[in-house]
């Protein structure tokens, strides 16, 4: 994260998506992900750095998926002749990134018009609709004076000069802070070195194509010693869940009353829907997070404004969960939604890794949590374990682990249930639904969250 901060700062792209770990979990990459251009750089920088490094003139990059803090990076030549470089990025054996070098010039594309560069860089990444980006220009001016270049990247800028380091670098802040900005992915980049053909200290730029229905936005861009075609993809922005008072009419205000119930995971995604529905029926709750307090307090805030009954705990499922749920008392319900991350960038078919932090969530702790809650339980505990369709035959690629697991989960519920009698709890695979960890860029089929309510009405026994 330090390095994160520092080319933040750098290069004046501080989109959220990089450098603050609660708004990056909302998007889709699920957490902080490297800058695309810091890559593009640093590959750069090591490839320059060789004995008698072959000369270029242009410069293709394709950023084929995110680059994750605390991951082994490496730069592998793949080809070398006499007309281009071919460089591939691997984060932990993973093809992220393409670059070409290459000796001819890049094809000639119409020099941007955008107004003098006067403004200085924007401090918030913009937050643009897709249809405001047609016909988008600007100009804004570097983060940092242009001989700072050189200390951050040294064999660049001794080749391509410290004002084209500056120029590329603020490529990252266009596309992170001014176009598309907030819910930007960078995608694509092709970069002309030319003579200083540009004055100044900033990069001009302006859309030449917007594509709504792929959700990309093509900017011609032009700095010192620079002309480039950036492509970028417009992501979704993140998903949130509807209001208590959306909800209220799916339930009658006292059908839950007199329940005490916990929702594991209640501050976002499926369990913030779960736990307003509960609210909005009566029910009193305590919902938890690992990690995103400020999310779970505006859950229980807009709960208690509705007038219902809300607080809040964290619970971290990776650890141990007895000392964190010391002090909840008696509940008469449990809603199990605890999850890492689902869909993960590999190379591998199976990691016992990913496997051992997947059975952490879904059964471990699991277990642990509903053993505890059953011996405290007055009566029955009736609790909701969530599987997914993913355990079926069809399941997407790259799931192998996660459906390992939530199968395990599913005949653990059984035992469980088998050998307690104060237990009922219900299994259900569910369908994708649309919340943070399935959001994509291009709209994918979700059932509706309205999947739920059947399933709340018969885990709290109304129907």
């Amino acid at each position: 994260m330090a390095d994160q901060m520092w080319f933040a700062a750098f290069s004046g792209d501080v989109n959220p998506m990089h450098v603050d770990p609660l708004y990056a979990r909302r998007t889709q990459a699920g957490a902080p992900v490297v800058h695309g251009i810091h890559i593009l750089l640093w590959a750069l920088d090591a490839w320059l750095t060789k004995p008698e490094p072959s000369a270029f003139a242009s410069l293709r990059v394709r950023f084929e998926r995110f680059v994750y803090l605390d991951c082994t990076v490496e730069t592998i030549v793949v080809e070398h002749s006499a007309d281009r470089v071919d460089l591939e990025i691997r984060s932990d054996g993973v093809r992220v990134a393409a670059i070409s070098l290459l000796t001819a010039a890049m094809r000639d594309t119409a020099p941007v018009t955008a107004s003098p560069v006067t403004e200085i860089p924007a401090t918030a990444a913009h937050e643009r609709a897709l249809e405001s980006l047609r016909d988008l220009s600007g100009a804004f001016a570097f983060a940092q004076e242009v001989e700072r270049a050189s200390d951050a990247f040294p064999a660049v800028a001794k080749v391509l000069g410290a004002s084209a380091v500056m120029s590329v670098t603020s490529l990252s802040t266009l596309v992170g802070m001014h176009c598309p900005g907030l819910y930007s992915i960078f995608s694509k980049l092709e970069i002309a070195l030319v003579p200083d053909a540009v004055d100044g200290t900033g990069l001009r730029y302006e859309v030449r194509r917007l594509h709504e229905m792929f959700r990309t936005v093509t900017i011609a861009a032009q700095g010192p010693g620079i002309r480039a075609t950036v492509e970028a993809f417009v992501r979704q922005p993140p998903v949130f869940q509807p209001t208590i008072e959306a909800l209220a009419g799916l339930v009658s205000p006292h059908l839950f009353k007199g329940s005490r119930v916990l929702v594991v995971g209640g501050s976002r995604g499926i369990g913030e829907y779960v736990a307003k529905l509960l609210a909005a029926g009566g029910a009193e709750l305590i919902i938890t997070y690992a990690r995103g307090k400020s999310d779970a307090e505006n859950v229980a805030y807009s709960v208690r404004a509705w007038g219902g009954r809300c607080s809040v705990l964290q619970l971290d499922v990776s650890v141990p969960v007895a000392d964190q749920i010391a002090d909840i008392g008696v509940v008469s319900h449990c809603y199990y939604f605890a999850t890492p991350q689902i869909f993960r960038q590999r190379s591998e078919v199976y990691g016992r890794d990913v496997l051992d932090q997947f059975t952490r969530f879904y059964i471990d702790a699991f277990h642990e949590l509903v053993t505890l809650l059953a011996e405290r339980a007055d009566g029955h505990l009736s609790v909701f374990y969530p599987s997914s369709e993913a355990v079926a035959a069809d399941r997407p690629k790259g799931t192998t682990e996660y459906a390992i697991t939530k199968a395990g989960g599913e005949i653990l519920c059984q035992e469980l249930a088998r050998e307690n009698p104060k237990l009922r709890i219900r299994v259900e695979r569910l369908p994708r639904l649309l919340t943070d960890q399935t959001a994509t860029v291009l709209p994918v089929a979700s059932a509706p969250l309205e999947t739920l309510v059947p399933i709340v009405l018969d885990v709290q026994g109304v129907c």
